[in-house]
């Protein structure tokens, strides 16, 4: 039997690019999938040179030793969940996808990573579309505006358009989509779920303050509910109660 099948201790396994400063990409993964208590597993995609206001450089790691790295996880550990973050190149999402594909891997939540906070791309064009290829394998995608706007090719900037926007979204394949307002307008951040049964609105609050790399912690969020036998609902309304007290805490600590 492979370890975590039996020893109580969900696993979710993340895959994304490396971020040296530690804010966003698989360090935010890791940091949010031990807050909740699972075991992580990681793959890495990109490596990244970056600080918290600067992209400089971005490396992708050859699809074939992506999905050595998957070969060689899976070979080992049971997996309950999965978190897909930065696909940087085409053949990288492809060879993700076919790993969920013949791995018959579930619970797959995926954070459409296309540019960085600070505006540098992460994603060459053909590697969205190739991205959007997993979608049909996913349980969740959870798009922020920018990368909602680009996916549905509408302008998102309403709750109403981002309904709209994870409709679309869905017609490309997702089961379910997140669509992320946390840069909507300056008043209370909204959040909507899209899925077959209609759509959720989940509205925070705003808290004074900034931190990188909250989309990726929101969706390693998710797939840590997941693994753990959440519903959707559920996993993503603690994930957002999550960001929301981390952003809050940085506030308080009176950190950049």
């Amino acid at each position: 039997m492979r370890r975590g099948a039996a020893e109580g201790t969900p696993t979710v396994l993340a895959a994304g690019g490396s971020d040296p400063s530690c804010g966003a990409g698989i360090q935010a993964d890791m940091a949010a999938l031990d807050g909740f208590g699972v075991r992580a597993l990681t793959v890495v995609t990109a490596l990244t040179a970056q600080n918290s206001t600067r992209l400089t450089a971005v490396e992708p790691v050859p699809a074939a030793l992506i999905e050595a790295q998957f070969e060689a996880l899976l070979e080992e550990f049971h997996v309950d969940a999965v978190k897909i973050g930065m696909l940087a190149r085409a053949d990288a999402a492809a060879a993700v996808r076919r790993i969920i594909e013949s791995k018959g891997l579930e619970r797959v939540v995926l954070d459409p990573v296309f540019r960085s906070t600070s505006g540098g791309p992460l994603a060459e064009p053909e590697a969205v579309e190739e991205t959007v290829r997993i979608f049909p394998l996913t349980a969740l995608v959870t798009p922020n505006l920018d990368e909602a706007a680009r996916l549905a090719r509408m302008e998102v900037g309403t709750v109403e358009e981002m309904e709209e926007a994870g409709r679309r979204i869905m017609r490309l394949g997702a089961p379910a989509v997140l669509v992320k307002g946390g840069h909507l307008g300056d008043g209370d951040p909204v959040d909507v779920l899209c899925r077959a049964g209609g759509t959720v609105r989940f509205e925070g609050r705003r808290v004074k303050g900034s931190m990188r790399g909250t989309g990726c912690r929101l969706a390693s969020a998710v797939a840590a509910g997941l693994a753990r036998g959440r519903s959707l609902e559920e996993a993503v309304a603690d994930a957002k109660a999550y960001v929301e007290a981390l952003i809050a805490g940085v506030q308080r600590a009176g950190k950049p």
